[in-house]
């Protein structure tokens, strides 16, 4: 007894070749949107990082905004899954916001007295050079590196970062540091300056390397009137 008849059509070797080169084209492509996607993500995070405190707040308020209206959008077509991660994505947006809302003088402070406390322990202990203490946590890290007897160099990083790539990077902007502040140590040595107290953006006016310019010298008075 014989079965049913199939037409069934296995194909040539050129078919199965376009069939693989198709597939491969896919793939190629797929793998092109993907690079595309995280270039585009880098560069918009490389922008990002140059703005300044304010306009990173501004940047990050604007997106919480939108995304807070888009969740409302989709509350409103009865999509609430998509909602809900959207509002997940509001609340990330609106911690980062905290993050650099904090206040730098109390900041500032708390890493000046946790550094003494581990300077004076590590003195107990006969070690003399004390230079950087890390915090480690569940979320970030904290670096803070001591400059010189005057000032430290605080850096909060995710706790997933590597901590030895971090201290790296930090070294050069602590070196410089150093020498930017003996510069203006010795040209003004009876000045001092609180940098908790100042804005981020306004730090090189305290950084010259060169003295400000003389003032003008006073106009002469002109003739008597008649």
């Amino acid at each position: 007894m014989s079965g049913p008849a199939f037409n069934i059509h296995i194909g040539t070797t050129a078919d199965l070749a376009a069939l693989v080169k198709s597939a491969e084209a896919v793939n190629n492509t797929r793998a092109a949107a993907e690079a595309l996607n995280r270039l585009e993500g880098r560069l918009a995070q490389r922008e990002f990082d140059r703005l300044s405190t304010a306009e990173k707040i501004n940047r990050l308020k604007q997106q919480e905004a939108q995304l807070a209206a888009a969740a409302v959008r989709l509350e409103g077509t009865g999509n609430q899954g998509g909602a809900a991660q959207l509002n997940l994505a509001v609340l990330q947006k609106r911690e980062q916001i905290e993050r650099l809302t904090a206040d730098p003088a109390e900041f500032a402070s708390l890493a000046s007295n946790a550094f003494s406390a581990a300077q004076a322990m590590s003195r107990r202990l006969k070690e003399n050079y004390f230079t950087q203490l890390r915090v480690t946590g569940a979320t970030f890290q904290t670096l803070i590196w001591q400059v010189d007897e005057t000032c430290l160099f605080i850096v909060v990083f995710p706790a997933d970062m590597d901590a030895k790539k971090v201290e790296d990077q930090a070294r050069v902007p602590v070196i410089n540091l150093y020498e930017l502040l003996k510069i203006a140590r010795h040209r003004a040595p009876e000045a001092t300056l609180d940098l908790a107290d100042e804005d981020a953006e306004s730090f090189t006016k305290f950084f010259r390397r060169t003295p400000p310019a003389d003032p003008p010298p006073p106009t002469p008075p002109g003739p008597p009137a008649a």
